[in-house]
C-alpha cells in the first residue's frame, strides 16, 4: 500500500531503478526509487484497523471514550481523522488538529500536535489517547497519563 520498489537493500540503485516510466493508465510517471501509495487502500485499512484498536484497548482499560481529555491522531490527513473520529462518534473538540499548520510530518505528528496545540492545556491530570499508523502498516494507540506535564515552545532549526 505504501512502498519504494528500489534504492534499498533487495533492490540496490542503479541506472535502471532510477528511469523513469509510466507507471498507471493516469500516465504518472516515476522511477522505481520514488515512493508509491495506494491512497484508498491506505484508507480502507486505516479505518478498519484504528476504530478496532481504540474499541480493544477500551475493553482492556476499562475506560470509556469520555475518559480522554484529548485525543491526539497521527497526522496524515484530516478526511482519515474525521473519518475515523465520526466512525467512533469521538468529540471533535477533544481533537487537536496540525495538519493544516505543518502537513504530515511522520513520526513526529503526534507530539509536534501535543506541543503545537495543548501546550497550555495540559496543566493538572490529563488523560490523552494517542493513535498513529505508519508505513508498513503498523499503528499503534495508547492511553498516556500527563501530570502537570511543561511543554516547551516549538523549537525550529
Amino acid at each position: 500500500m505504501i512502498k519504494i520498489d528500489a534504492g534499498g537493500y533487495r533492490n540496490p540503485s542503479s541506472v535502471e531503478t532510477l528511469k523513469e516510466k509510466v507507471v498507471d493508465e493516469y500516465g504518472n510517471i516515476r522511477n522505481d526509487e520514488q515512493g508509491y501509495m495506494n491512497g484508498g487502500d491506505v484508507f480502507t485499512f486505516v479505518n478498519r484497523e484504528i476504530p478496532s484498536d481504540f474499541k480493544k484497548l477500551m475493553e482492556y482499560t476499562g475506560l470509556t471514550k469520555d475518559s480522554f481529555d484529548f485525543i491526539v491522531f497521527h497526522q496524515a490527513n484530516s478526511f482519515i481523522n474525521s473519518h475515523v473520529a465520526k466512525k467512533l462518534k469521538l468529540d471533535t473538540t477533544k481533537i487537536p488538529e496540525t495538519i493544516s499548520k505543518f502537513g504530515n510530518t511522520s513520526s513526529v505528528s503526534v507530539p509536534l500536535t501535543i506541543v503545537s496545540e495543548l501546550k497550555d492545556k495540559m496543566n493538572g491530570n490529563k488523560n490523552l489517547l494517542l493513535s498513529a499508523f505508519g508505513v508498513g502498516m503498523t499503528w499503534a494507540t495508547a492511553v498516556v497519563p500527563f501530570v502537570d506535564c511543561k511543554i516547551s515552545e516549538i523549537v525550529e532549526i
